[in-house]
């Protein structure tokens, strides 16, 4: 009875303590739970707020002419606002892959750390960009934006970028809050309109915009969407033409634009294949012909989407020994960094995993790549080696393999430890202590330095001292130095002489042909004095480079062959008294200066009939003149009337379009918004009524 009782009361008391333990571990778990939600929430912000900024898009599907720069103020400003938010510029690390014209590109990562550096004013941010252009474009507009810029030679540091010269301007007048008219002051001034039209997305603007006042209307056609713009472009400029009718179809996601205004079966395609992404549409990718087409769109809707079952649509066909299927999964796999999908990527999978584990800085799916041997081995150990770098993890430096002495030479430099170089051999020692001494800015470890066996067999190789101390030599300006530079001792005194300036030190380079030659060479350039010219190599490359320089013809008699030099120096001087002298290329001259000048009278001087109809047509443009197409003879006399209708909205210019006046007249209709002039427009009629 008693051990019945006490058994009861055991019975109890457990059940007592499983139900407070079930609820204390539910109110412990519910606000882990919540902590976590909390922490995952704001993760999951971040990422919102920098897909906003990625979603802008900063390249069109086919990657036409400058297409990045419509966007360029947009994206870098809202990247800048996302850290304006006291978010980390290491957060651009975690920006996935982004295809630009189906390669990866860090192009996103150019704009979130352009943005981090403009938020910061640290151009030391810049300095984890790739690409050395887009390097170049980030410090510039940090410089911009602190207010470096004081003049108009500094201003025109725009037109020194390739990619983003047009962007760069369009930011220096948001910055600088200029007008339109600080563009007459500089030298770009083409350039200038262009980036200040494009900033402030004014078509008005384009007609400022002289020689690619058309490039000017293009640009609108993207950046407001509507493809009335095209109708500006000339009748002669079809590619341009058709490029515009292209990004009209995107713009407006309208296929029908491919049927109308695409003049052969390949351009449609391509027109159709970019409204497909454009549209995220299935349908429209399953209505193009070419199977590896038809691939293609599933790969990049499935990219844009991020819809991995889109790459089941994709065939199993190989094209040049490639798989779109393949690179369908492993693009979704490092996009969503989702190694899972690594799985489904046939020969791609070990390349896959290497993607994701950098992605998400995970050593542990290195194991997943397989392989015997070889490729494999490699694969798995680069893997650890860059999963090692992107983790600051020293200890991964043991698994990377055949890159284990390239891995301890980065965490070397990372971590300005010279003993981690003595884990290195030959050339990754030597290296090791090179990258050591300039981080450190130390001379004496170039001493360390070893000669080491060249890949090849060469014994005794000594380069990377030969540049430590030739880098030394530059950095102090100390000619004793480049006695140390061994085979690079003549190098290190031509560098040192382009610095110093100072032609005395050419005279140490002990290869005179060569050395000495190009020495004298670079200094004349450097110091534009032409009589240095006599002791260089190319002597008449010297002479023909300093005359177009320093805008002097006197400099050209000193050549066997003076035309193309006389040209040159006509051109750079704006003297059409020159052309005459300057043999073949005299028509040239004259058409040059003609538009340079807007001096029709030049065009006259022309002998050849082609140049000069070329230049009355051009210069008709640029002047907006109709008067200059009278001067023509043949079919651009009436292209010139055409296209002169069309920039000055006067229908009435379209009776001197001849064989193309039913065309101009369905551009005006478009262009005016007139429905009443496709009355006019002949075998265009129905297409023209169409249009409204």
């Amino acid at each position: 009875m008693n051990q019945e009782a006490f058994s009861k009361i055991w019975i109890i008391i457990l059940a007592v303590i499983f139900v407070v333990g079930g609820i204390l571990a539910w109110q412990y778990f519910k606000v882990s739970e919540h902590e976590d939600n909390k922490i995952g929430n704001f993760k999951k912000q971040e990422i919102l707020e920098l897909d906003k900024c990625i979603n802008i898009p900063s390249f069109s599907y086919n990657q036409f002419h400058f297409e990045g720069e419509l966007n360029y103020l947009q994206k870098i400003n809202c990247y800048r606002d996302f850290f304006t938010k006291k978010y980390d510029s290491e957060l651009c690390e975690e920006i996935g892959y982004v295809e630009r014209n189906g390669d990866e590109t860090d192009i996103e990562k150019y704009f979130c750390y352009t943005g981090a550096a403009l938020d910061k004013l640290d151009k030391r941010i810049c300095e984890k960009i790739n690409v050395d252009s887009r390097k170049v474009t980030c410090n510039l507009v940090v410089d911009i934006a602190a207010g470096y810029l004081t003049d108009e030679k500094e201003f025109n540091k725009c037109s020194d970028l390739f990619y983003d010269v047009y962007g760069c301007y369009g930011f220096l007048f948001q910055e600088e809050q200029l007008n339109e008219t600080f563009c007459n002051n500089i030298s770009q001034t083409e350039d200038c309109y262009m980036g200040i039209a494009i900033a402030k997305k004014e078509e008005s603007l384009c007609k400022k915009v002289k020689k690619e006042k058309e490039e000017c209307y293009e640009f609108m056609v993207a950046i407001k969407e509507k493809r009335i713009f095209c109708e500006y472009i000339g009748v002669e400029n079809n590619n341009l033409l058709e490029r515009c009718y292209q990004k009209a179809a995107v713009a407006e996601k309208d296929e029908t634009i491919c049927e109308q205004e695409m003049s052969d079966e390949n351009s449609k395609t391509n027109c159709y294949y970019n409204v497909a992404l454009a549209q995220k549409s299935e349908i429209l990718c399953e209505k193009l012909k070419e199977n590896m087409r038809i691939d293609s769109c599933y790969l990049n809707l499935a990219r844009i989407t991020k819809n991995e079952e889109l790459c089941e649509k994709i065939s199993k066909e190989l094209f040049y020994n490639y798989s779109i299927k393949n690179e369908c999964y492993s693009l979704l796999a490092k996009i969503k960094k989702n190694e899972v999908l690594c799985e489904k990527s046939g020969e791609d999978k070990n390349d896959c995993y290497i993607e994701v584990a950098k992605l998400k800085k995970d050593e542990t799916l290195c194991e997943e790549i397989e392989g015997f041997g070889g490729e494999g081995n490699l694969k798995k150990e680069k893997c650890y080696l860059e999963v090692a770098k992107l983790s600051g993890k020293e200890l991964l430096c043991e698994k990377t393999g055949n890159y284990k002495e390239v891995c301890y030479v980065y965490f070397a430099q990372i971590k300005k430890d010279e003993t981690l170089c003595e884990k290195s051999t030959e050339y990754n020692k030597a290296n090791c202590y090179f990258e050591l001494a300039k981080i450190k800015n130390d001379i004496t470890l170039c001493e360390k330095i070893e000669p080491y066996k060249l890949y090849g067999g060469v014994d005794n190789w000594t380069e990377r001292k030969d540049s430590c101390f030739m880098y030394f030599a530059q950095l102090e300006g100390d000619k004793e130095l480049c006695k140390k530079a061994g085979m690079l001792e003549d190098s290190c005194y031509r560098e040192l002489a382009n610095i110093k300036k100072d032609e005395t030190l050419c005279e140490l380079c002990e290869n005179t042909e060569s050395s000495r030659g190009r020495c004298y060479l670079e200094l004349a350039m450097i110091k534009k004095d032409e009589t240095l010219c006599e002791k260089a190599r190319y002597k008449d490359l010297c002479y023909s480079n300093l005359a177009e320089d320093k805008k002097d013809k006197g400099i050209c008699e000193k050549l066997p062959k003076k035309e193309s030099c006389y040209f040159d120096v006509a051109i750079a001087k704006e003297d059409e008294s020159l052309c005459s002298e300057t043999g073949s290329h005299k028509d040239e001259c004259y058409r040059i200066l003609a538009l340079i000048k807007e001096d029709e009278s030049l065009c006259r001087k022309i002998e050849k009939e082609e140049y000069e109809s070329s230049c009355y047509l051009s210069l008709a443009k640029i002047k907006e003149d109709e008067n200059l197409c009278e001067n023509i003879e043949g079919e651009r006399r009436n292209i010139c009337f055409v296209d002169l209708a069309k920039f000055k909205e006067d229908e009435s210019l379209c009776e001197n379009g001849r064989v193309y006046k039913d065309y101009c007249y369905l551009s005006l209709s478009r262009i005016k918004n007139n429905k009443g002039l496709c009355e006019n427009a002949g075998k265009y009629k129905d297409r023209c009524y169409k249009s409204f």
